[in-house]
């Protein structure tokens, strides 16, 4: 995540601008899982995900660069979410390999460079386990907000404050089959994620590591 966001991200949190609730992506995912399986989610934020999952009888690890984020979460559960303030692109720096049936990234992804997204996806696929889930919700090239603020790179802008890349779902899915995994699921549509009086066009990928 570049600097500049985590101090963002920070005082969003700190504002407690952030919901509360569990994302229908959360729903959607965790209507999908199996019992006793673990999970790793990548940039939890304020945990609304990772303690939905926690509360479901999952076992979380929650890692975000805010320590803001971290700390709200520690604060409700403080033993049963394994809370991580670190880099989700540097994961086998602070995890074992292998370990992990699935990892989720819900509206983390388009936070990366391109380059930082391909990092991702290979500690990704060295912290799951074979035939472990990827779980993927991003921003997309067709989203209202494309071509919203200052451009700072391909398809990159920074807007409201912060920064945001908008991805193409074609690319994503390549990115993923050369990191090792395999595509279970791709589509870019409303009704993903829709927030107050909007709608946007959002992309859903679930991928299975080889």
């Amino acid at each position: 995540m570049i600097q500049r966001d985590q101090d963002y991200w920070n005082e969003y949190y700190r504002q407690k601008r952030a919901e509360d609730h569990p994302s229908l992506f959360a729903r959607y995912v965790m209507s999908r899982l199996g019992a006793g399986q673990n999970l790793i989610d990548l940039g939890c934020g304020n945990g609304r995900d990772a303690l939905y999952f926690c509360h479901s009888l999952i076992d979380v690890t929650a890692v975000d660069q805010s320590d803001i984020g971290i700390t709200m979460i520690r604060d409700v559960e403080p033993e049963k979410i394994n809370c991580v303030c670190g880099d989700i692109t540097k994961l086998s720096s602070f995890l074992d390999e292998s370990s992990f049936d699935n990892a989720y990234s819900r509206f983390s992804i388009h936070a990366l460079t391109e380059a930082q997204q391909r990092d991702l996806l290979k500690e990704v696929s060295a912290v799951l386990k074979p035939g472990g889930k990827f779980w993927i919700e991003v921003r997309g090239v067709k989203d209202n907000l494309f071509g919203v603020g200052e451009v700072v790179g391909r398809n990159a802008y920074i807007h409201d404050g912060h920064y945001r890349r908008f991805i193409v779902i074609n690319e994503l899915v390549h990115e993923l089959e050369v990191a090792g995994f395999e595509i279970v699921y791709a589509e870019e549509s409303t009704g993903f994620a829709p927030y107050r009086e909007e709608d946007p066009v959002v992309i859903r990928v679930t991928a299975s590591k080889k």
